[in-house]
């Protein structure tokens, strides 16, 4: 009887462990949270563009109107498993941390 208790609990973790999304397959609700920038929060751009370009300090990811849809800072996205993209800028999801990429410059942001 103990070693079909054992096996039945052994069963329903291996279920509910393969149930959440891969790290491959990132649905809305992995996006949603706040982000709090854990890299530099200036970029220097190349020498054929002059200046510097700041990161914001924090991200807000909220649902969107759709399960194929996110607010990134109040502009609704579509994401595409793991990315999203706004203008010029892309996001990455990995995890607990947003990889934020705009042209030449990219910066990491944490989930808090």
């Amino acid at each position: 009887m103990k070693r079909l208790l054992t096996c039945l609990l052994l069963i329903c973790i291996g279920i509910i462990y393969f149930q959440c999304s891969s790290p491959e397959e990132c649905v809305q609700i992995d996006w949603i949270g706040t982000y709090t920038l854990s890299t530099d929060k200036e970029c220097t751009l190349d020498q054929t563009v002059q200046g510097t370009l700041e990161f914001n300090d924090v991200i807000v990811i909220e649902a969107g109107s759709s399960q194929n849809h996110i607010l990134w800072d109040g502009v609704e996205v579509e994401i595409f498993e793991c990315d999203a993209e706004k203008g010029n800028e892309s996001l990455y999801i990995n995890g607990n941390n947003l990889d934020l990429r705009n042209g030449q410059c990219s910066a990491t942001y944490q989930r808090n």
